[in-house]
């Protein structure tokens, strides 16, 4: 894969960590060199070798190499500039420069720090209520030092984007301008759901193709763990290590199903948020199952909608 790439992107952490995770995989970093007009931060390329011909059903080698534009762009967009496009009100502005420099491809908005945020915010208007309850038993004074802190810590609360206006135009860019919103916790959760989503990009269309039956293997695995381990990894972004996690959690398809049975909605699409998973080569750490994977593998078990559609 190549993945064309914003120079100012690469700068960041979260860039610099891409960059080191995907280069042994043998993807190819470019940094974009007419990049002043673009809005978006990546594209993606497929290097071709091979064709795939239905009637044999197999990849014909191709005798020179075709370099095909995958249709995604992606967005790259901290919490703090997403917060200014808001306050100045150019966020949709932003955006449909964006789709005019992506053309026809679909654009994902990555947002880093999104639910950081709204626990910062949050705390900030709780001190900012204590400190209000504090001064109206203490009596008014405008000269104190603390007094002065209140006023700024009430303005600085006013300047920052409230969590419904912030999902108001967030629903609004999937709504109106078909925009996929994703939310990630810092540059590590960045990178992972970057280079997981290259790895999909890569294998697509490998994945699409109806191959004989001769040559493909079964999708059931050899007894019930290896099936409900298989299951799981069908989910989109649903990696081996993920999928390990929750089995050693849930270790049965039954236990998992029932533990759902025994929560309303909320809690049941957060049960799996923050089970920890192996360490990653990326990071210095152990990660956790998102919240968004926990949701999205919730509904898939849960949800009666045939018309359901999940990214």
């Amino acid at each position: 894969m190549i993945l064309d790439t914003h120079p100012d992107f690469l700068l960041t952490d979260a860039g610099k960590l891409l960059e080191a995770s995907l280069t042994p995989k043998m993807a190819e970093i470019r940094p974009l060199s007419e990049h002043s007009e673009l809005r978006y931060t990546i594209s993606w390329k497929r290097k071709c070798q091979a064709e795939w011909h239905s009637e044999s059903q197999t990849f014909i080698p191709l005798r020179n190499m075709k370099i095909i534009q995958e249709p995604y762009v992606l967005i790259y967009m901290p919490i703090d500039e997403l917060n200014e496009h808001i306050r100045s009100e150019t966020i949709f502005d932003h955006m449909e420069q964006a789709q005019s420099s992506a053309k026809d491809r679909q654009i994902l908005l990555l947002v880093e720090g999104l639910e950081a945020y709204y626990k910062k915010r949050a705390l900030i208007q709780r001190r900012h209520f204590q400190n209000q309850v504090r001064q109206s038993i203490e009596g008014p004074s405008n000269d104190n030092p603390s007094s002065r802190k209140r006023k700024s810590g009430q303005e600085n609360l006013e300047s920052l984007p409230s969590r419904e206006t912030v999902e108001q135009y967030l629903n609004e860019l999937q709504i109106v301008k078909n925009i996929m919103v994703v939310p990630t916790k810092n540059s590590e959760d960045t990178v992972v759901w970057i280079e997981n989503l290259t790895i999909d990009l890569g294998l697509g269309r490998y994945k699409t193709k109806d191959l004989n039956s001769t040559y493909k293997g079964g999708k059931s695995g050899a007894n019930e763990t290896d099936t409900y381990f298989k299951m799981l990894q069908e989910i989109q972004l649903c990696t081996p290590a993920i999928a390990k996690s929750i089995m050693k959690a849930y270790p049965t398809l039954q236990s998992l199903h029932q533990s759902y049975r025994e929560l309303d909605k909320p809690s049941g699409e957060m049960m799996l948020a923050d089970l920890e998973v192996e360490r990653s080569a990326i990071r210095a750490r152990d990660r956790n199952v998102n919240r968004v994977m926990s949701k999205k593998i919730y509904t898939i078990f849960n949800s009666d909608d045939p018309d359901l559609f999940l990214y």
